[in-house]
């Protein structure tokens, strides 16, 4: 059951780094705390949070090693389809004209093709371009469900909370599904700091099995 004791506490430079990292936070919280507390407020989520648990942990108000702007990435001129991937393959204009040369008008860039291309930088241009086609036809057969990024977590918690409710014949509504993101948002969640659905997060709901 979640309740009262496990809410949220909150985001201030009293807060125990370990507290802080069992939290489920928004990136608007974070850039708060950083702007209150002369911290960089630029950059990923990510780079947000280790900021602020560097900076619970060390008391310190600089801006450490963290730019508040992204490092550029240098990449070749794509020419031919016989280069290599590299590991400063940049997804952009260039790279997305270049894969609509080799792909078609359709192509687009998504969360697998991505991720393919980021794990496999020995593999050639030709390479990449057959694993979009085979995860365009995959995709088309319906033989896998897109993958949603680690920054659209209520997205991937709405999918596991409907595919739960249909498995066990529960058919609750998007407003059960809300009340039960926002109550697991509100609690530490010591295993990660995502927010992933559980059975358990629908104790909050009161139904009676």
């Amino acid at each position: 059951m979640h309740n009262n004791a496990n809410k949220r506490p909150r985001l201030d430079e009293m807060l125990s780094p370990e507290v802080f990292n069992a939290c489920y936070w928004l990136k608007s919280e974070l850039k708060r705390f950083c702007k209150q507390n002369g911290l960089p407020v630029t950059g990923s989520k990510h780079a947000l949070n280790t900021i602020i648990y560097e900076f619970l942990s060390s008391g310190r108000k600089t801006a450490m090693s963290y730019s508040d702007k992204p490092k550029q990435k240098t990449q070749m001129p794509l020419i031919s389809t016989d280069q290599t991937i590299g590991h400063n393959f940049v997804f952009g204009k260039n790279s997305r004209a270049f894969f609509k040369q080799h792909c078609g008008t359709q192509f687009s860039f998504n969360v697998r093709f991505i991720k393919w291309v980021r794990d496999n930088p020995n593999k050639t241009l030709a390479e990449a371009v057959i694993a979009w086609q085979l995860i365009k036809e995959e995709k088309k057969q319906g033989q896998y469900q897109s993958e949603i990024g680690n920054q659209f977590e209520y997205n991937q918690y709405t999918r596991d909370f409907f595919k739960y409710s249909r498995d066990n014949k529960l058919k609750l509504s998007r407003i059960a599904c809300i009340q039960c993101w926002k109550a697991k948002k509100d609690s530490p969640n010591s295993m990660s700091k995502r927010v992933l659905f559980e059975p358990n997060d629908i104790d909050v709901l009161n139904l009676d099995h």
